[in-house]
């Protein structure tokens, strides 16, 4: 009887091992499963995300946060993804609980960072922004920069300048940093608050050129003109052959209607490469607004012309361009633009000048060109089809013209402004082409009455 066992166990052991094997094939499927439907939901979060339809990616997040036996990486991922959803519907709160769950994980650990960073920053929470922010800077050296906005948004304005002497040291000065320092200046609500911070900054026993113009300028800010001219007087002792100093002297100068010397201090600043960019065009802006309200002083733009043309700088010669065209002088300003566009071909405000420009002096053959040059660079501006449509007018082709004008009001942005003005030209060349049904139809949908 005991031997008959022994032959039984070893006939049923198989189907012993393949009854207890069942359950886990059973739960692998399950898990197999359950793997992909995760992935189809997680991925359908994304996409619905990616068309910011925000309502359907959360109620795929939600679906997937049912699945059964969803490990930590899912967790944290689906925490994520909502997170991004909740903060794109402005739903700040609900994103600051999701992204304070993944951020204690290491994939997620900096993009969960900048969401939260980016929760206060937008709720104007500048308390819990800061030390996200600063979190961010040990990593990524670009988020100093926000380091020294949100300083400045909560008043700490040493800490900020410190951080962009810091940052000066290390990296250059740079015009974004100047506007920076600037802002604190403008945002201190004395004198002596300012005067602080400027004494802060100021090393050696000369002040760097910089700190001479936050000086003046947080100086003129405040309205103490005549202790910021004093400033620039001393910037100009240290630094005899700064164009920086004389640029200030110039405004000053100009302010106290004390005009030779305003004019010298303008010629050496133009003579000086480092004075160039926005600070380059204000002066040139300011001094030919002053010419236009004293054409007595004309004679003095002889004296800078050379000087300014050897900038090479298209905007430069695109104000002298301006400049003399408001004069009468369009042969002069058309010659000035052409060096413009020459310089800066993608400046579609030289073609639109050059080509209204030579329709003026009826050039129409020219100005045909730079209209249908601009129109093929800027497609979508209706103010070229326009332009385009005009010259065809002046030249006879007045059904081609309609046909650019019809295309151009597909790119009307403005209708009291652009439409009426392509309605108005329709409306012309409708009538000239004894169409008078036509174009009484554009002149009611450009609104414009009809004077005859």
């Amino acid at each position: 009887m005991k031997h008959l066992s022994h032959i039984l166990f070893f006939i049923m052991a198989p189907f012993f091992g393949l009854t207890a094997q069942i359950p886990t094939t059973v739960d692998t499927t399950s898990r197999r499963s359950a793997e992909v439907q995760f992935k189809n939901l997680f991925f359908e979060a994304i996409k619905q995300r990616g068309i910011e339809n925000y309502p359907l990616a959360i109620r795929a997040i939600d679906k997937a946060q049912k699945l059964p036996s969803l490990d930590a990486e899912q967790q944290t991922a689906l925490a994520y993804e909502r997170g991004k959803n909740q903060l794109a519907m402005g739903n700040y709160n609900a994103a600051e609980e999701a992204f304070l769950f993944s951020v204690g994980a290491e994939d997620y650990t900096k993009a969960s960072q900048e969401g939260l960073y980016t929760v206060y920053h937008e709720q104007g929470d500048y308390n819990q922004a800061l030390p996200i922010v600063r979190l961010l800077a040990r990593g990524d050296a670009e988020y100093l920069i926000d380091v020294v906005k949100i300083h400045i948004q909560r008043q700490d304005f040493k800490p900020a300048i410190a951080l962009l002497d810091s940052l000066d040291q290390q990296w250059g000065e740079s015009l974004l940093r100047q506007h920076l320092r600037q802002e604190v200046y403008k945002n201190t609500k004395d004198t002596g608050q300012t005067l602080d911070l400027l004494e802060q900054e100021a090393t050696g026993e000369t002040p760097s050129q910089q700190h001479y113009l936050n000086k003046v300028y947080a100086l003129s800010e405040q309205n103490k003109e005549p202790e910021a001219f004093a400033v620039a007087l001393s910037w100009q002792k240290d630094y005899p052959n700064s164009g920086q100093a004389q640029f200030a002297l110039y405004k000053f100068y100009m302010d106290q209607n004390n005009i030779d010397q305003a004019l010298e201090s303008m010629n050496m600043a133009l003579n000086d490469r480092s004075v160039q960019g926005p600070q380059l065009l204000q002066l040139i802006k300011d001094y030919l607004s002053f010419l236009h309200a004293n054409p007595q002083y004309e004679w003095t733009l002889n004296r800078y012309i050379a000087v300014l043309s050897e900038r090479q700088d298209a905007d430069t010669n695109q104000l002298l361009g301006q400049y003399f065209v408001a004069k009468g002088g369009i042969t002069q300003g058309l010659d000035y633009l052409q060096k413009a566009l020459d310089l800066d071909p993608m400046n579609h405000t030289i073609y639109i000048q050059m080509a209204s420009l030579n329709y003026q002096t009826q050039q129409y053959d020219r100005g045909l060109i730079y209209a249908e040059q601009g129109l093929s660079l800027f497609p979508a501006q209706s103010v070229f089809y326009l332009l385009t449509a005009r010259g065809h007018k002046e030249k006879g082709a007045l059904k081609q013209a309609l046909s650019y004008l019809e295309m151009g009001l597909d790119y009307v942005l403005d209708h009291e402004r652009e439409g009426r003005l392509i309605y108005q030209e329709g409306a012309a060349i409708y009538q000239a082409l004894g169409q008078d049904t036509n174009a009484e139809l554009w002149r009611q949908k450009g609104q414009i009455k009809n004077n005859e």
